[in-house]
């Protein structure tokens, strides 16, 4: 697992996955991240478009979602991870919050 401060300083080492809805990642996301809300990730995977080539961190509210996401991209051989306290934890760390 990744956390959040480790994430600040190294993030564009990773390929950020927020797998929030998109309301939830319009209202606020770490820059960088793409959004892919977990329930289209299936569909996503299947079209390849995620990389196999770089670590992958996901992310969501509080680390729910992004748990799930990260056991079954796991399963299909993606080096992945999860961002402890999702966006909670970025928000109460002070770190910037982009919106669309």
């Amino acid at each position: 697992m990744v956390d959040v401060i480790d994430l600040y300083h190294k993030r564009a080492a990773y390929f950020l996955l927020d797998v929030r809805t998109r309301e939830e990642f319009e209202d606020g996301h770490i820059a960088g991240a793409k959004n892919i809300p977990l329930h289209e990730l299936p569909i996503a995977e299947r079209k390849g478009l995620l990389p196999k080539d770089q670590r992958i961190v996901c992310i969501c509210r509080n680390g729910d979602r992004s748990g799930k996401a990260t056991r079954f991209l796991a399963e299909m051989g993606y080096n992945v991870t999860n961002l402890l306290g999702g966006m909670i934890d970025w928000v109460n760390e002070g770190y910037e919050v982009r919106r669309t």
